[in-house]
């Protein structure tokens, strides 16, 4: 520590950089054996945590239909661009929509006058064979 009488004296980088003291007569302080590592616990929850967030992203690429997010599905569950199959409970499910592979997404601006704003007013989606060229 610097002594509260004596001034520190600020070496430039450059001028420190071209010193002429070989490295032999530099003296680098050792490690305190007294140190230890702090975060171990945070180091063994982050290791637990990458382990089940993997193991869920494989079993979820395994058992999912991507092709749910690449070509979409209506409101019933069809999946656009292909044949579904009938789904219990659901009556408007099992439709054949091979020949609609696209998904509408539709919305309405809407005044709303008791907020004084404009709002999307969004119908359900569904599959169409082209889309339309407002």
């Amino acid at each position: 520590m610097a002594s509260s009488t004596k001034p520190i004296v600020v070496e430039e980088v450059t001028t420190f950089r071209r010193s002429q003291v070989p490295l032999e007569v530099c003296i680098l302080l050792e490690i305190p054996q007294r140190r230890k590592t702090t975060d171990v616990a945070f180091l063994v929850l982050f290791g637990i945590s990458v382990v089940v967030l993997l193991s869920l992203m494989i079993y979820a690429l395994c058992n999912s239909n991507m092709d749910r997010f690449i070509h979409g599905y209506d409101k019933c569950g069809n999946l656009c661009g292909s044949k579904n199959e009938k789904v219990d409970g659901i009556s408007c499910s099992g439709q054949d929509m091979t020949n609609k592979p696209l998904l509408l997404y539709e919305r309405t601006l809407v005044y709303d006058s008791y907020y004084d704003r404009n709002e999307y007013v969004y119908k359900p989606d569904r599959c169409v064979d082209k889309c339309n060229n407002r």
